[in-house]
């Protein structure tokens, strides 16, 4: 299954979040930011590179907007606007996404 790293704004909430969608481009929330950083706006087979590149992505956009809260999250939206909540950045989170990626990838024979 392809996934794809967007950065967003979420233009209800003003939130911006690193999102990891199940599916194309075509699956990805409408509030995308421009390319700025390697990795971003392309699509995965692999969950687990994905997940490793929006966490570089997201490392590096909170280093470039320090006072902002940057977030990361993966999810499906079935192809409507469903902006994805996010979550902070830590190691543990991090850490999560790897597992939720390793599982995906090994049931779909991806990794």
């Amino acid at each position: 299954m392809t996934h794809t790293v967007t950065r967003q704004l979420n233009t209800y909430t003003g939130e911006k979040v690193v999102e990891i969608s199940q599916g194309s481009m075509d699956y990805s929330n409408p509030g995308a930011y421009c390319k700025k950083y390697a990795g971003e706006l392309e699509e995965y087979e692999s969950a687990c590179e994905a997940v490793e590149a929006a966490i570089r992505i997201a490392e590096a956009w909170q280093k470039d907007e320090p006072d902002t809260e940057i977030l990361i999250d993966h999810g499906a939206t079935g192809g409507m606007t469903m902006f994805f909540e996010g979550q902070e950045l830590s190691g543990e989170i991090f850490e999560g996404l790897r597992e939720w990626a390793r599982e995906h990838d090994e049931e779909t024979g991806e990794c």
